[in-house]
């Protein structure tokens, strides 16, 4: 959704200012050069964003399920067989705290996963933005009204 959304404020900004990149490249730039651009724009704020993103919900996630702990109390015959399965059983019974707890791994792959294909839908909006900026390039656009 969010790369989506990037494409149409990419495709915008590329409509609303095609009269100056067509005079750019009326005037001699290289469209290599306005594309190049183009990706710099886009891939300058994104990067550092996605990476926060990725470390901040590294940090959330690490905040709570750093370690799991469950304890709870019950009554436990420690009797041989026999003497729980008796009719004195009550004698044998007596309460004992169990406690459990659980060390959770940093899932590192996962989060690198999740980056890198945030990173790639990025990189796949700019490609359509290059080629839907073609268009927009063409020195006809500056006779448009």
């Amino acid at each position: 959704m969010a790369a989506l959304t990037l494409l149409i404020a990419l495709v915008e900004a590329g409509v609303a200012r095609r009269r100056a990149i067509a005079a750019l490249v009326a005037g001699g730039t290289p469209r290599a050069v306005l594309a190049r651009a183009l990706c710099w724009r886009v891939l300058l704020p994104a990067v550092p964003g996605i990476a926060i993103a990725g470390l901040v919900g590294l940090a959330g996630m690490r905040a709570f399920t750093t370690t799991a702990t469950a304890g709870w109390s019950r009554m436990v015959c420690v009797g041989t067989p026999a003497e729980c399965a008796g009719p004195d059983a009550q004698r044998h019974l007596e309460y004992r705290q169990v406690t459990h707890t659980l060390q959770t791994s940093v899932p590192w792959a996962d989060v690198g996963a999740v980056m890198s294909i945030a990173l790639l839908a990025v990189l796949l909006v700019i490609g359509a933005s290059v080629l839907m900026h073609r268009s927009a390039t063409d020195p006809a656009e500056l006779r448009a009204g």
